[in-house]
């Protein structure tokens, strides 16, 4: 599916797409990011195995990380996804505040924002002839 998915965008748009699919939006988008011609720009995410795929990737890889997150995270030696993973939920929440929770949420591979596609809005389109003026 995702292969015919670049195909036929690639054809209709020259874009050079890629595609990413797995069991969250968070996970997916950065799966898409990370395609390449290597693999035939379509990276697919095994159900349950989101966390292990986030694993290598660095703490800029989480969707605009607020500096002072990715600053505290350098200072403990933490540069990974995995490792922020490892650490607690709670221990998170305490030494970095409630708001940080969503970004330790995703580094574990957990995204339970809904999918939104974007659907531009609706216009009305009308038009008006007249004949040649005498």
């Amino acid at each position: 599916m995702g292969l015919e998915l670049v195909a036929q965008t690639d054809q209709a748009t020259r874009l050079n797409p890629s595609v990413g699919i797995a069991g969250n939006k968070y996970t997916a988008a950065t799966a898409a990011r990370l395609a390449t011609e290597a693999t035939s720009r379509v990276v697919v995410v095994p159900p349950g195995k989101e966390r292990q795929f986030l694993k290598p990737l660095p703490i800029s890889a989480l969707p605009n990380p607020p500096t002072e997150l990715a600053r505290r995270l350098q200072i403990f030696g933490i540069g990974t996804l995995g490792d922020f993973a490892e650490l607690p939920s709670a221990a998170v929440v305490l030494q970095f505040g409630a708001e940080f929770a969503f970004f330790h949420d995703l580094a574990r591979g957990i995204d339970d924002r809904p999918l939104s596609p974007y659907a531009p809005p609706p216009t009305i389109t009308r038009t008006l002839s007249f004949t040649d003026p005498v």
